[in-house]
């Protein structure tokens, strides 16, 4: 009963309810609530790697049109190997904060860790247009 009072607290918490079939979340957990925390997911994650590769199509073309050549061909070293980094960091992030790695892990918890990376996808993608705003790298159009 304690996991399905967090795991309904966590749906609201992450605006779940608002984005998903209100009516099937009512109705406590269910294989739909799992389906729409992976829907959520999926868009989140096409989302970001839109985004970082789009970053690195303007760095490449940077690199090839710019004096600062080196600078922007390690940006994108340094890109990739942050975007590496942070892909681990949120599944191991995910795994123990959510237990889903775990043999006992259940249909709850299943629908944490697909609640938690799509949280941490979409706080990446801030990161990454900050950086974009901030004018750290060339971004056209994200």
């Amino acid at each position: 009963m304690r996991i399905f009072i967090l795991v309904c607290g966590l749906f609201l918490s992450f605006n779940v309810a608002a984005k998903c079939d209100q009516a099937e979340a009512d109705k406590g957990m269910s294989l739909s609530m799992q389906q729409c925390a992976s829907d959520m997911f999926e868009k989140s994650d096409a989302k970001l790697n839109k985004i970082y590769k789009g970053i690195i199509q303007d760095l490449k073309k940077q690199a090839t049109e710019s004096s600062e050549k080196e600078y922007a061909e390690a940006m994108i070293v340094d890109l990739k190997a942050s975007q590496r980094d942070w892909v681990k960091f949120r599944d191991s992030e995910c795994n123990r904060a959510t237990g889903a790695h775990l043999p006992n892990a259940g249909r709850e918890t299943q629908i944490l860790y697909s609640l938690c990376p799509a949280k941490m996808t979409e706080e990446r993608i801030k990161v990454l247009q900050a950086k974009c705003n901030e004018g750290d790298v060339l971004c056209v159009g994200y």
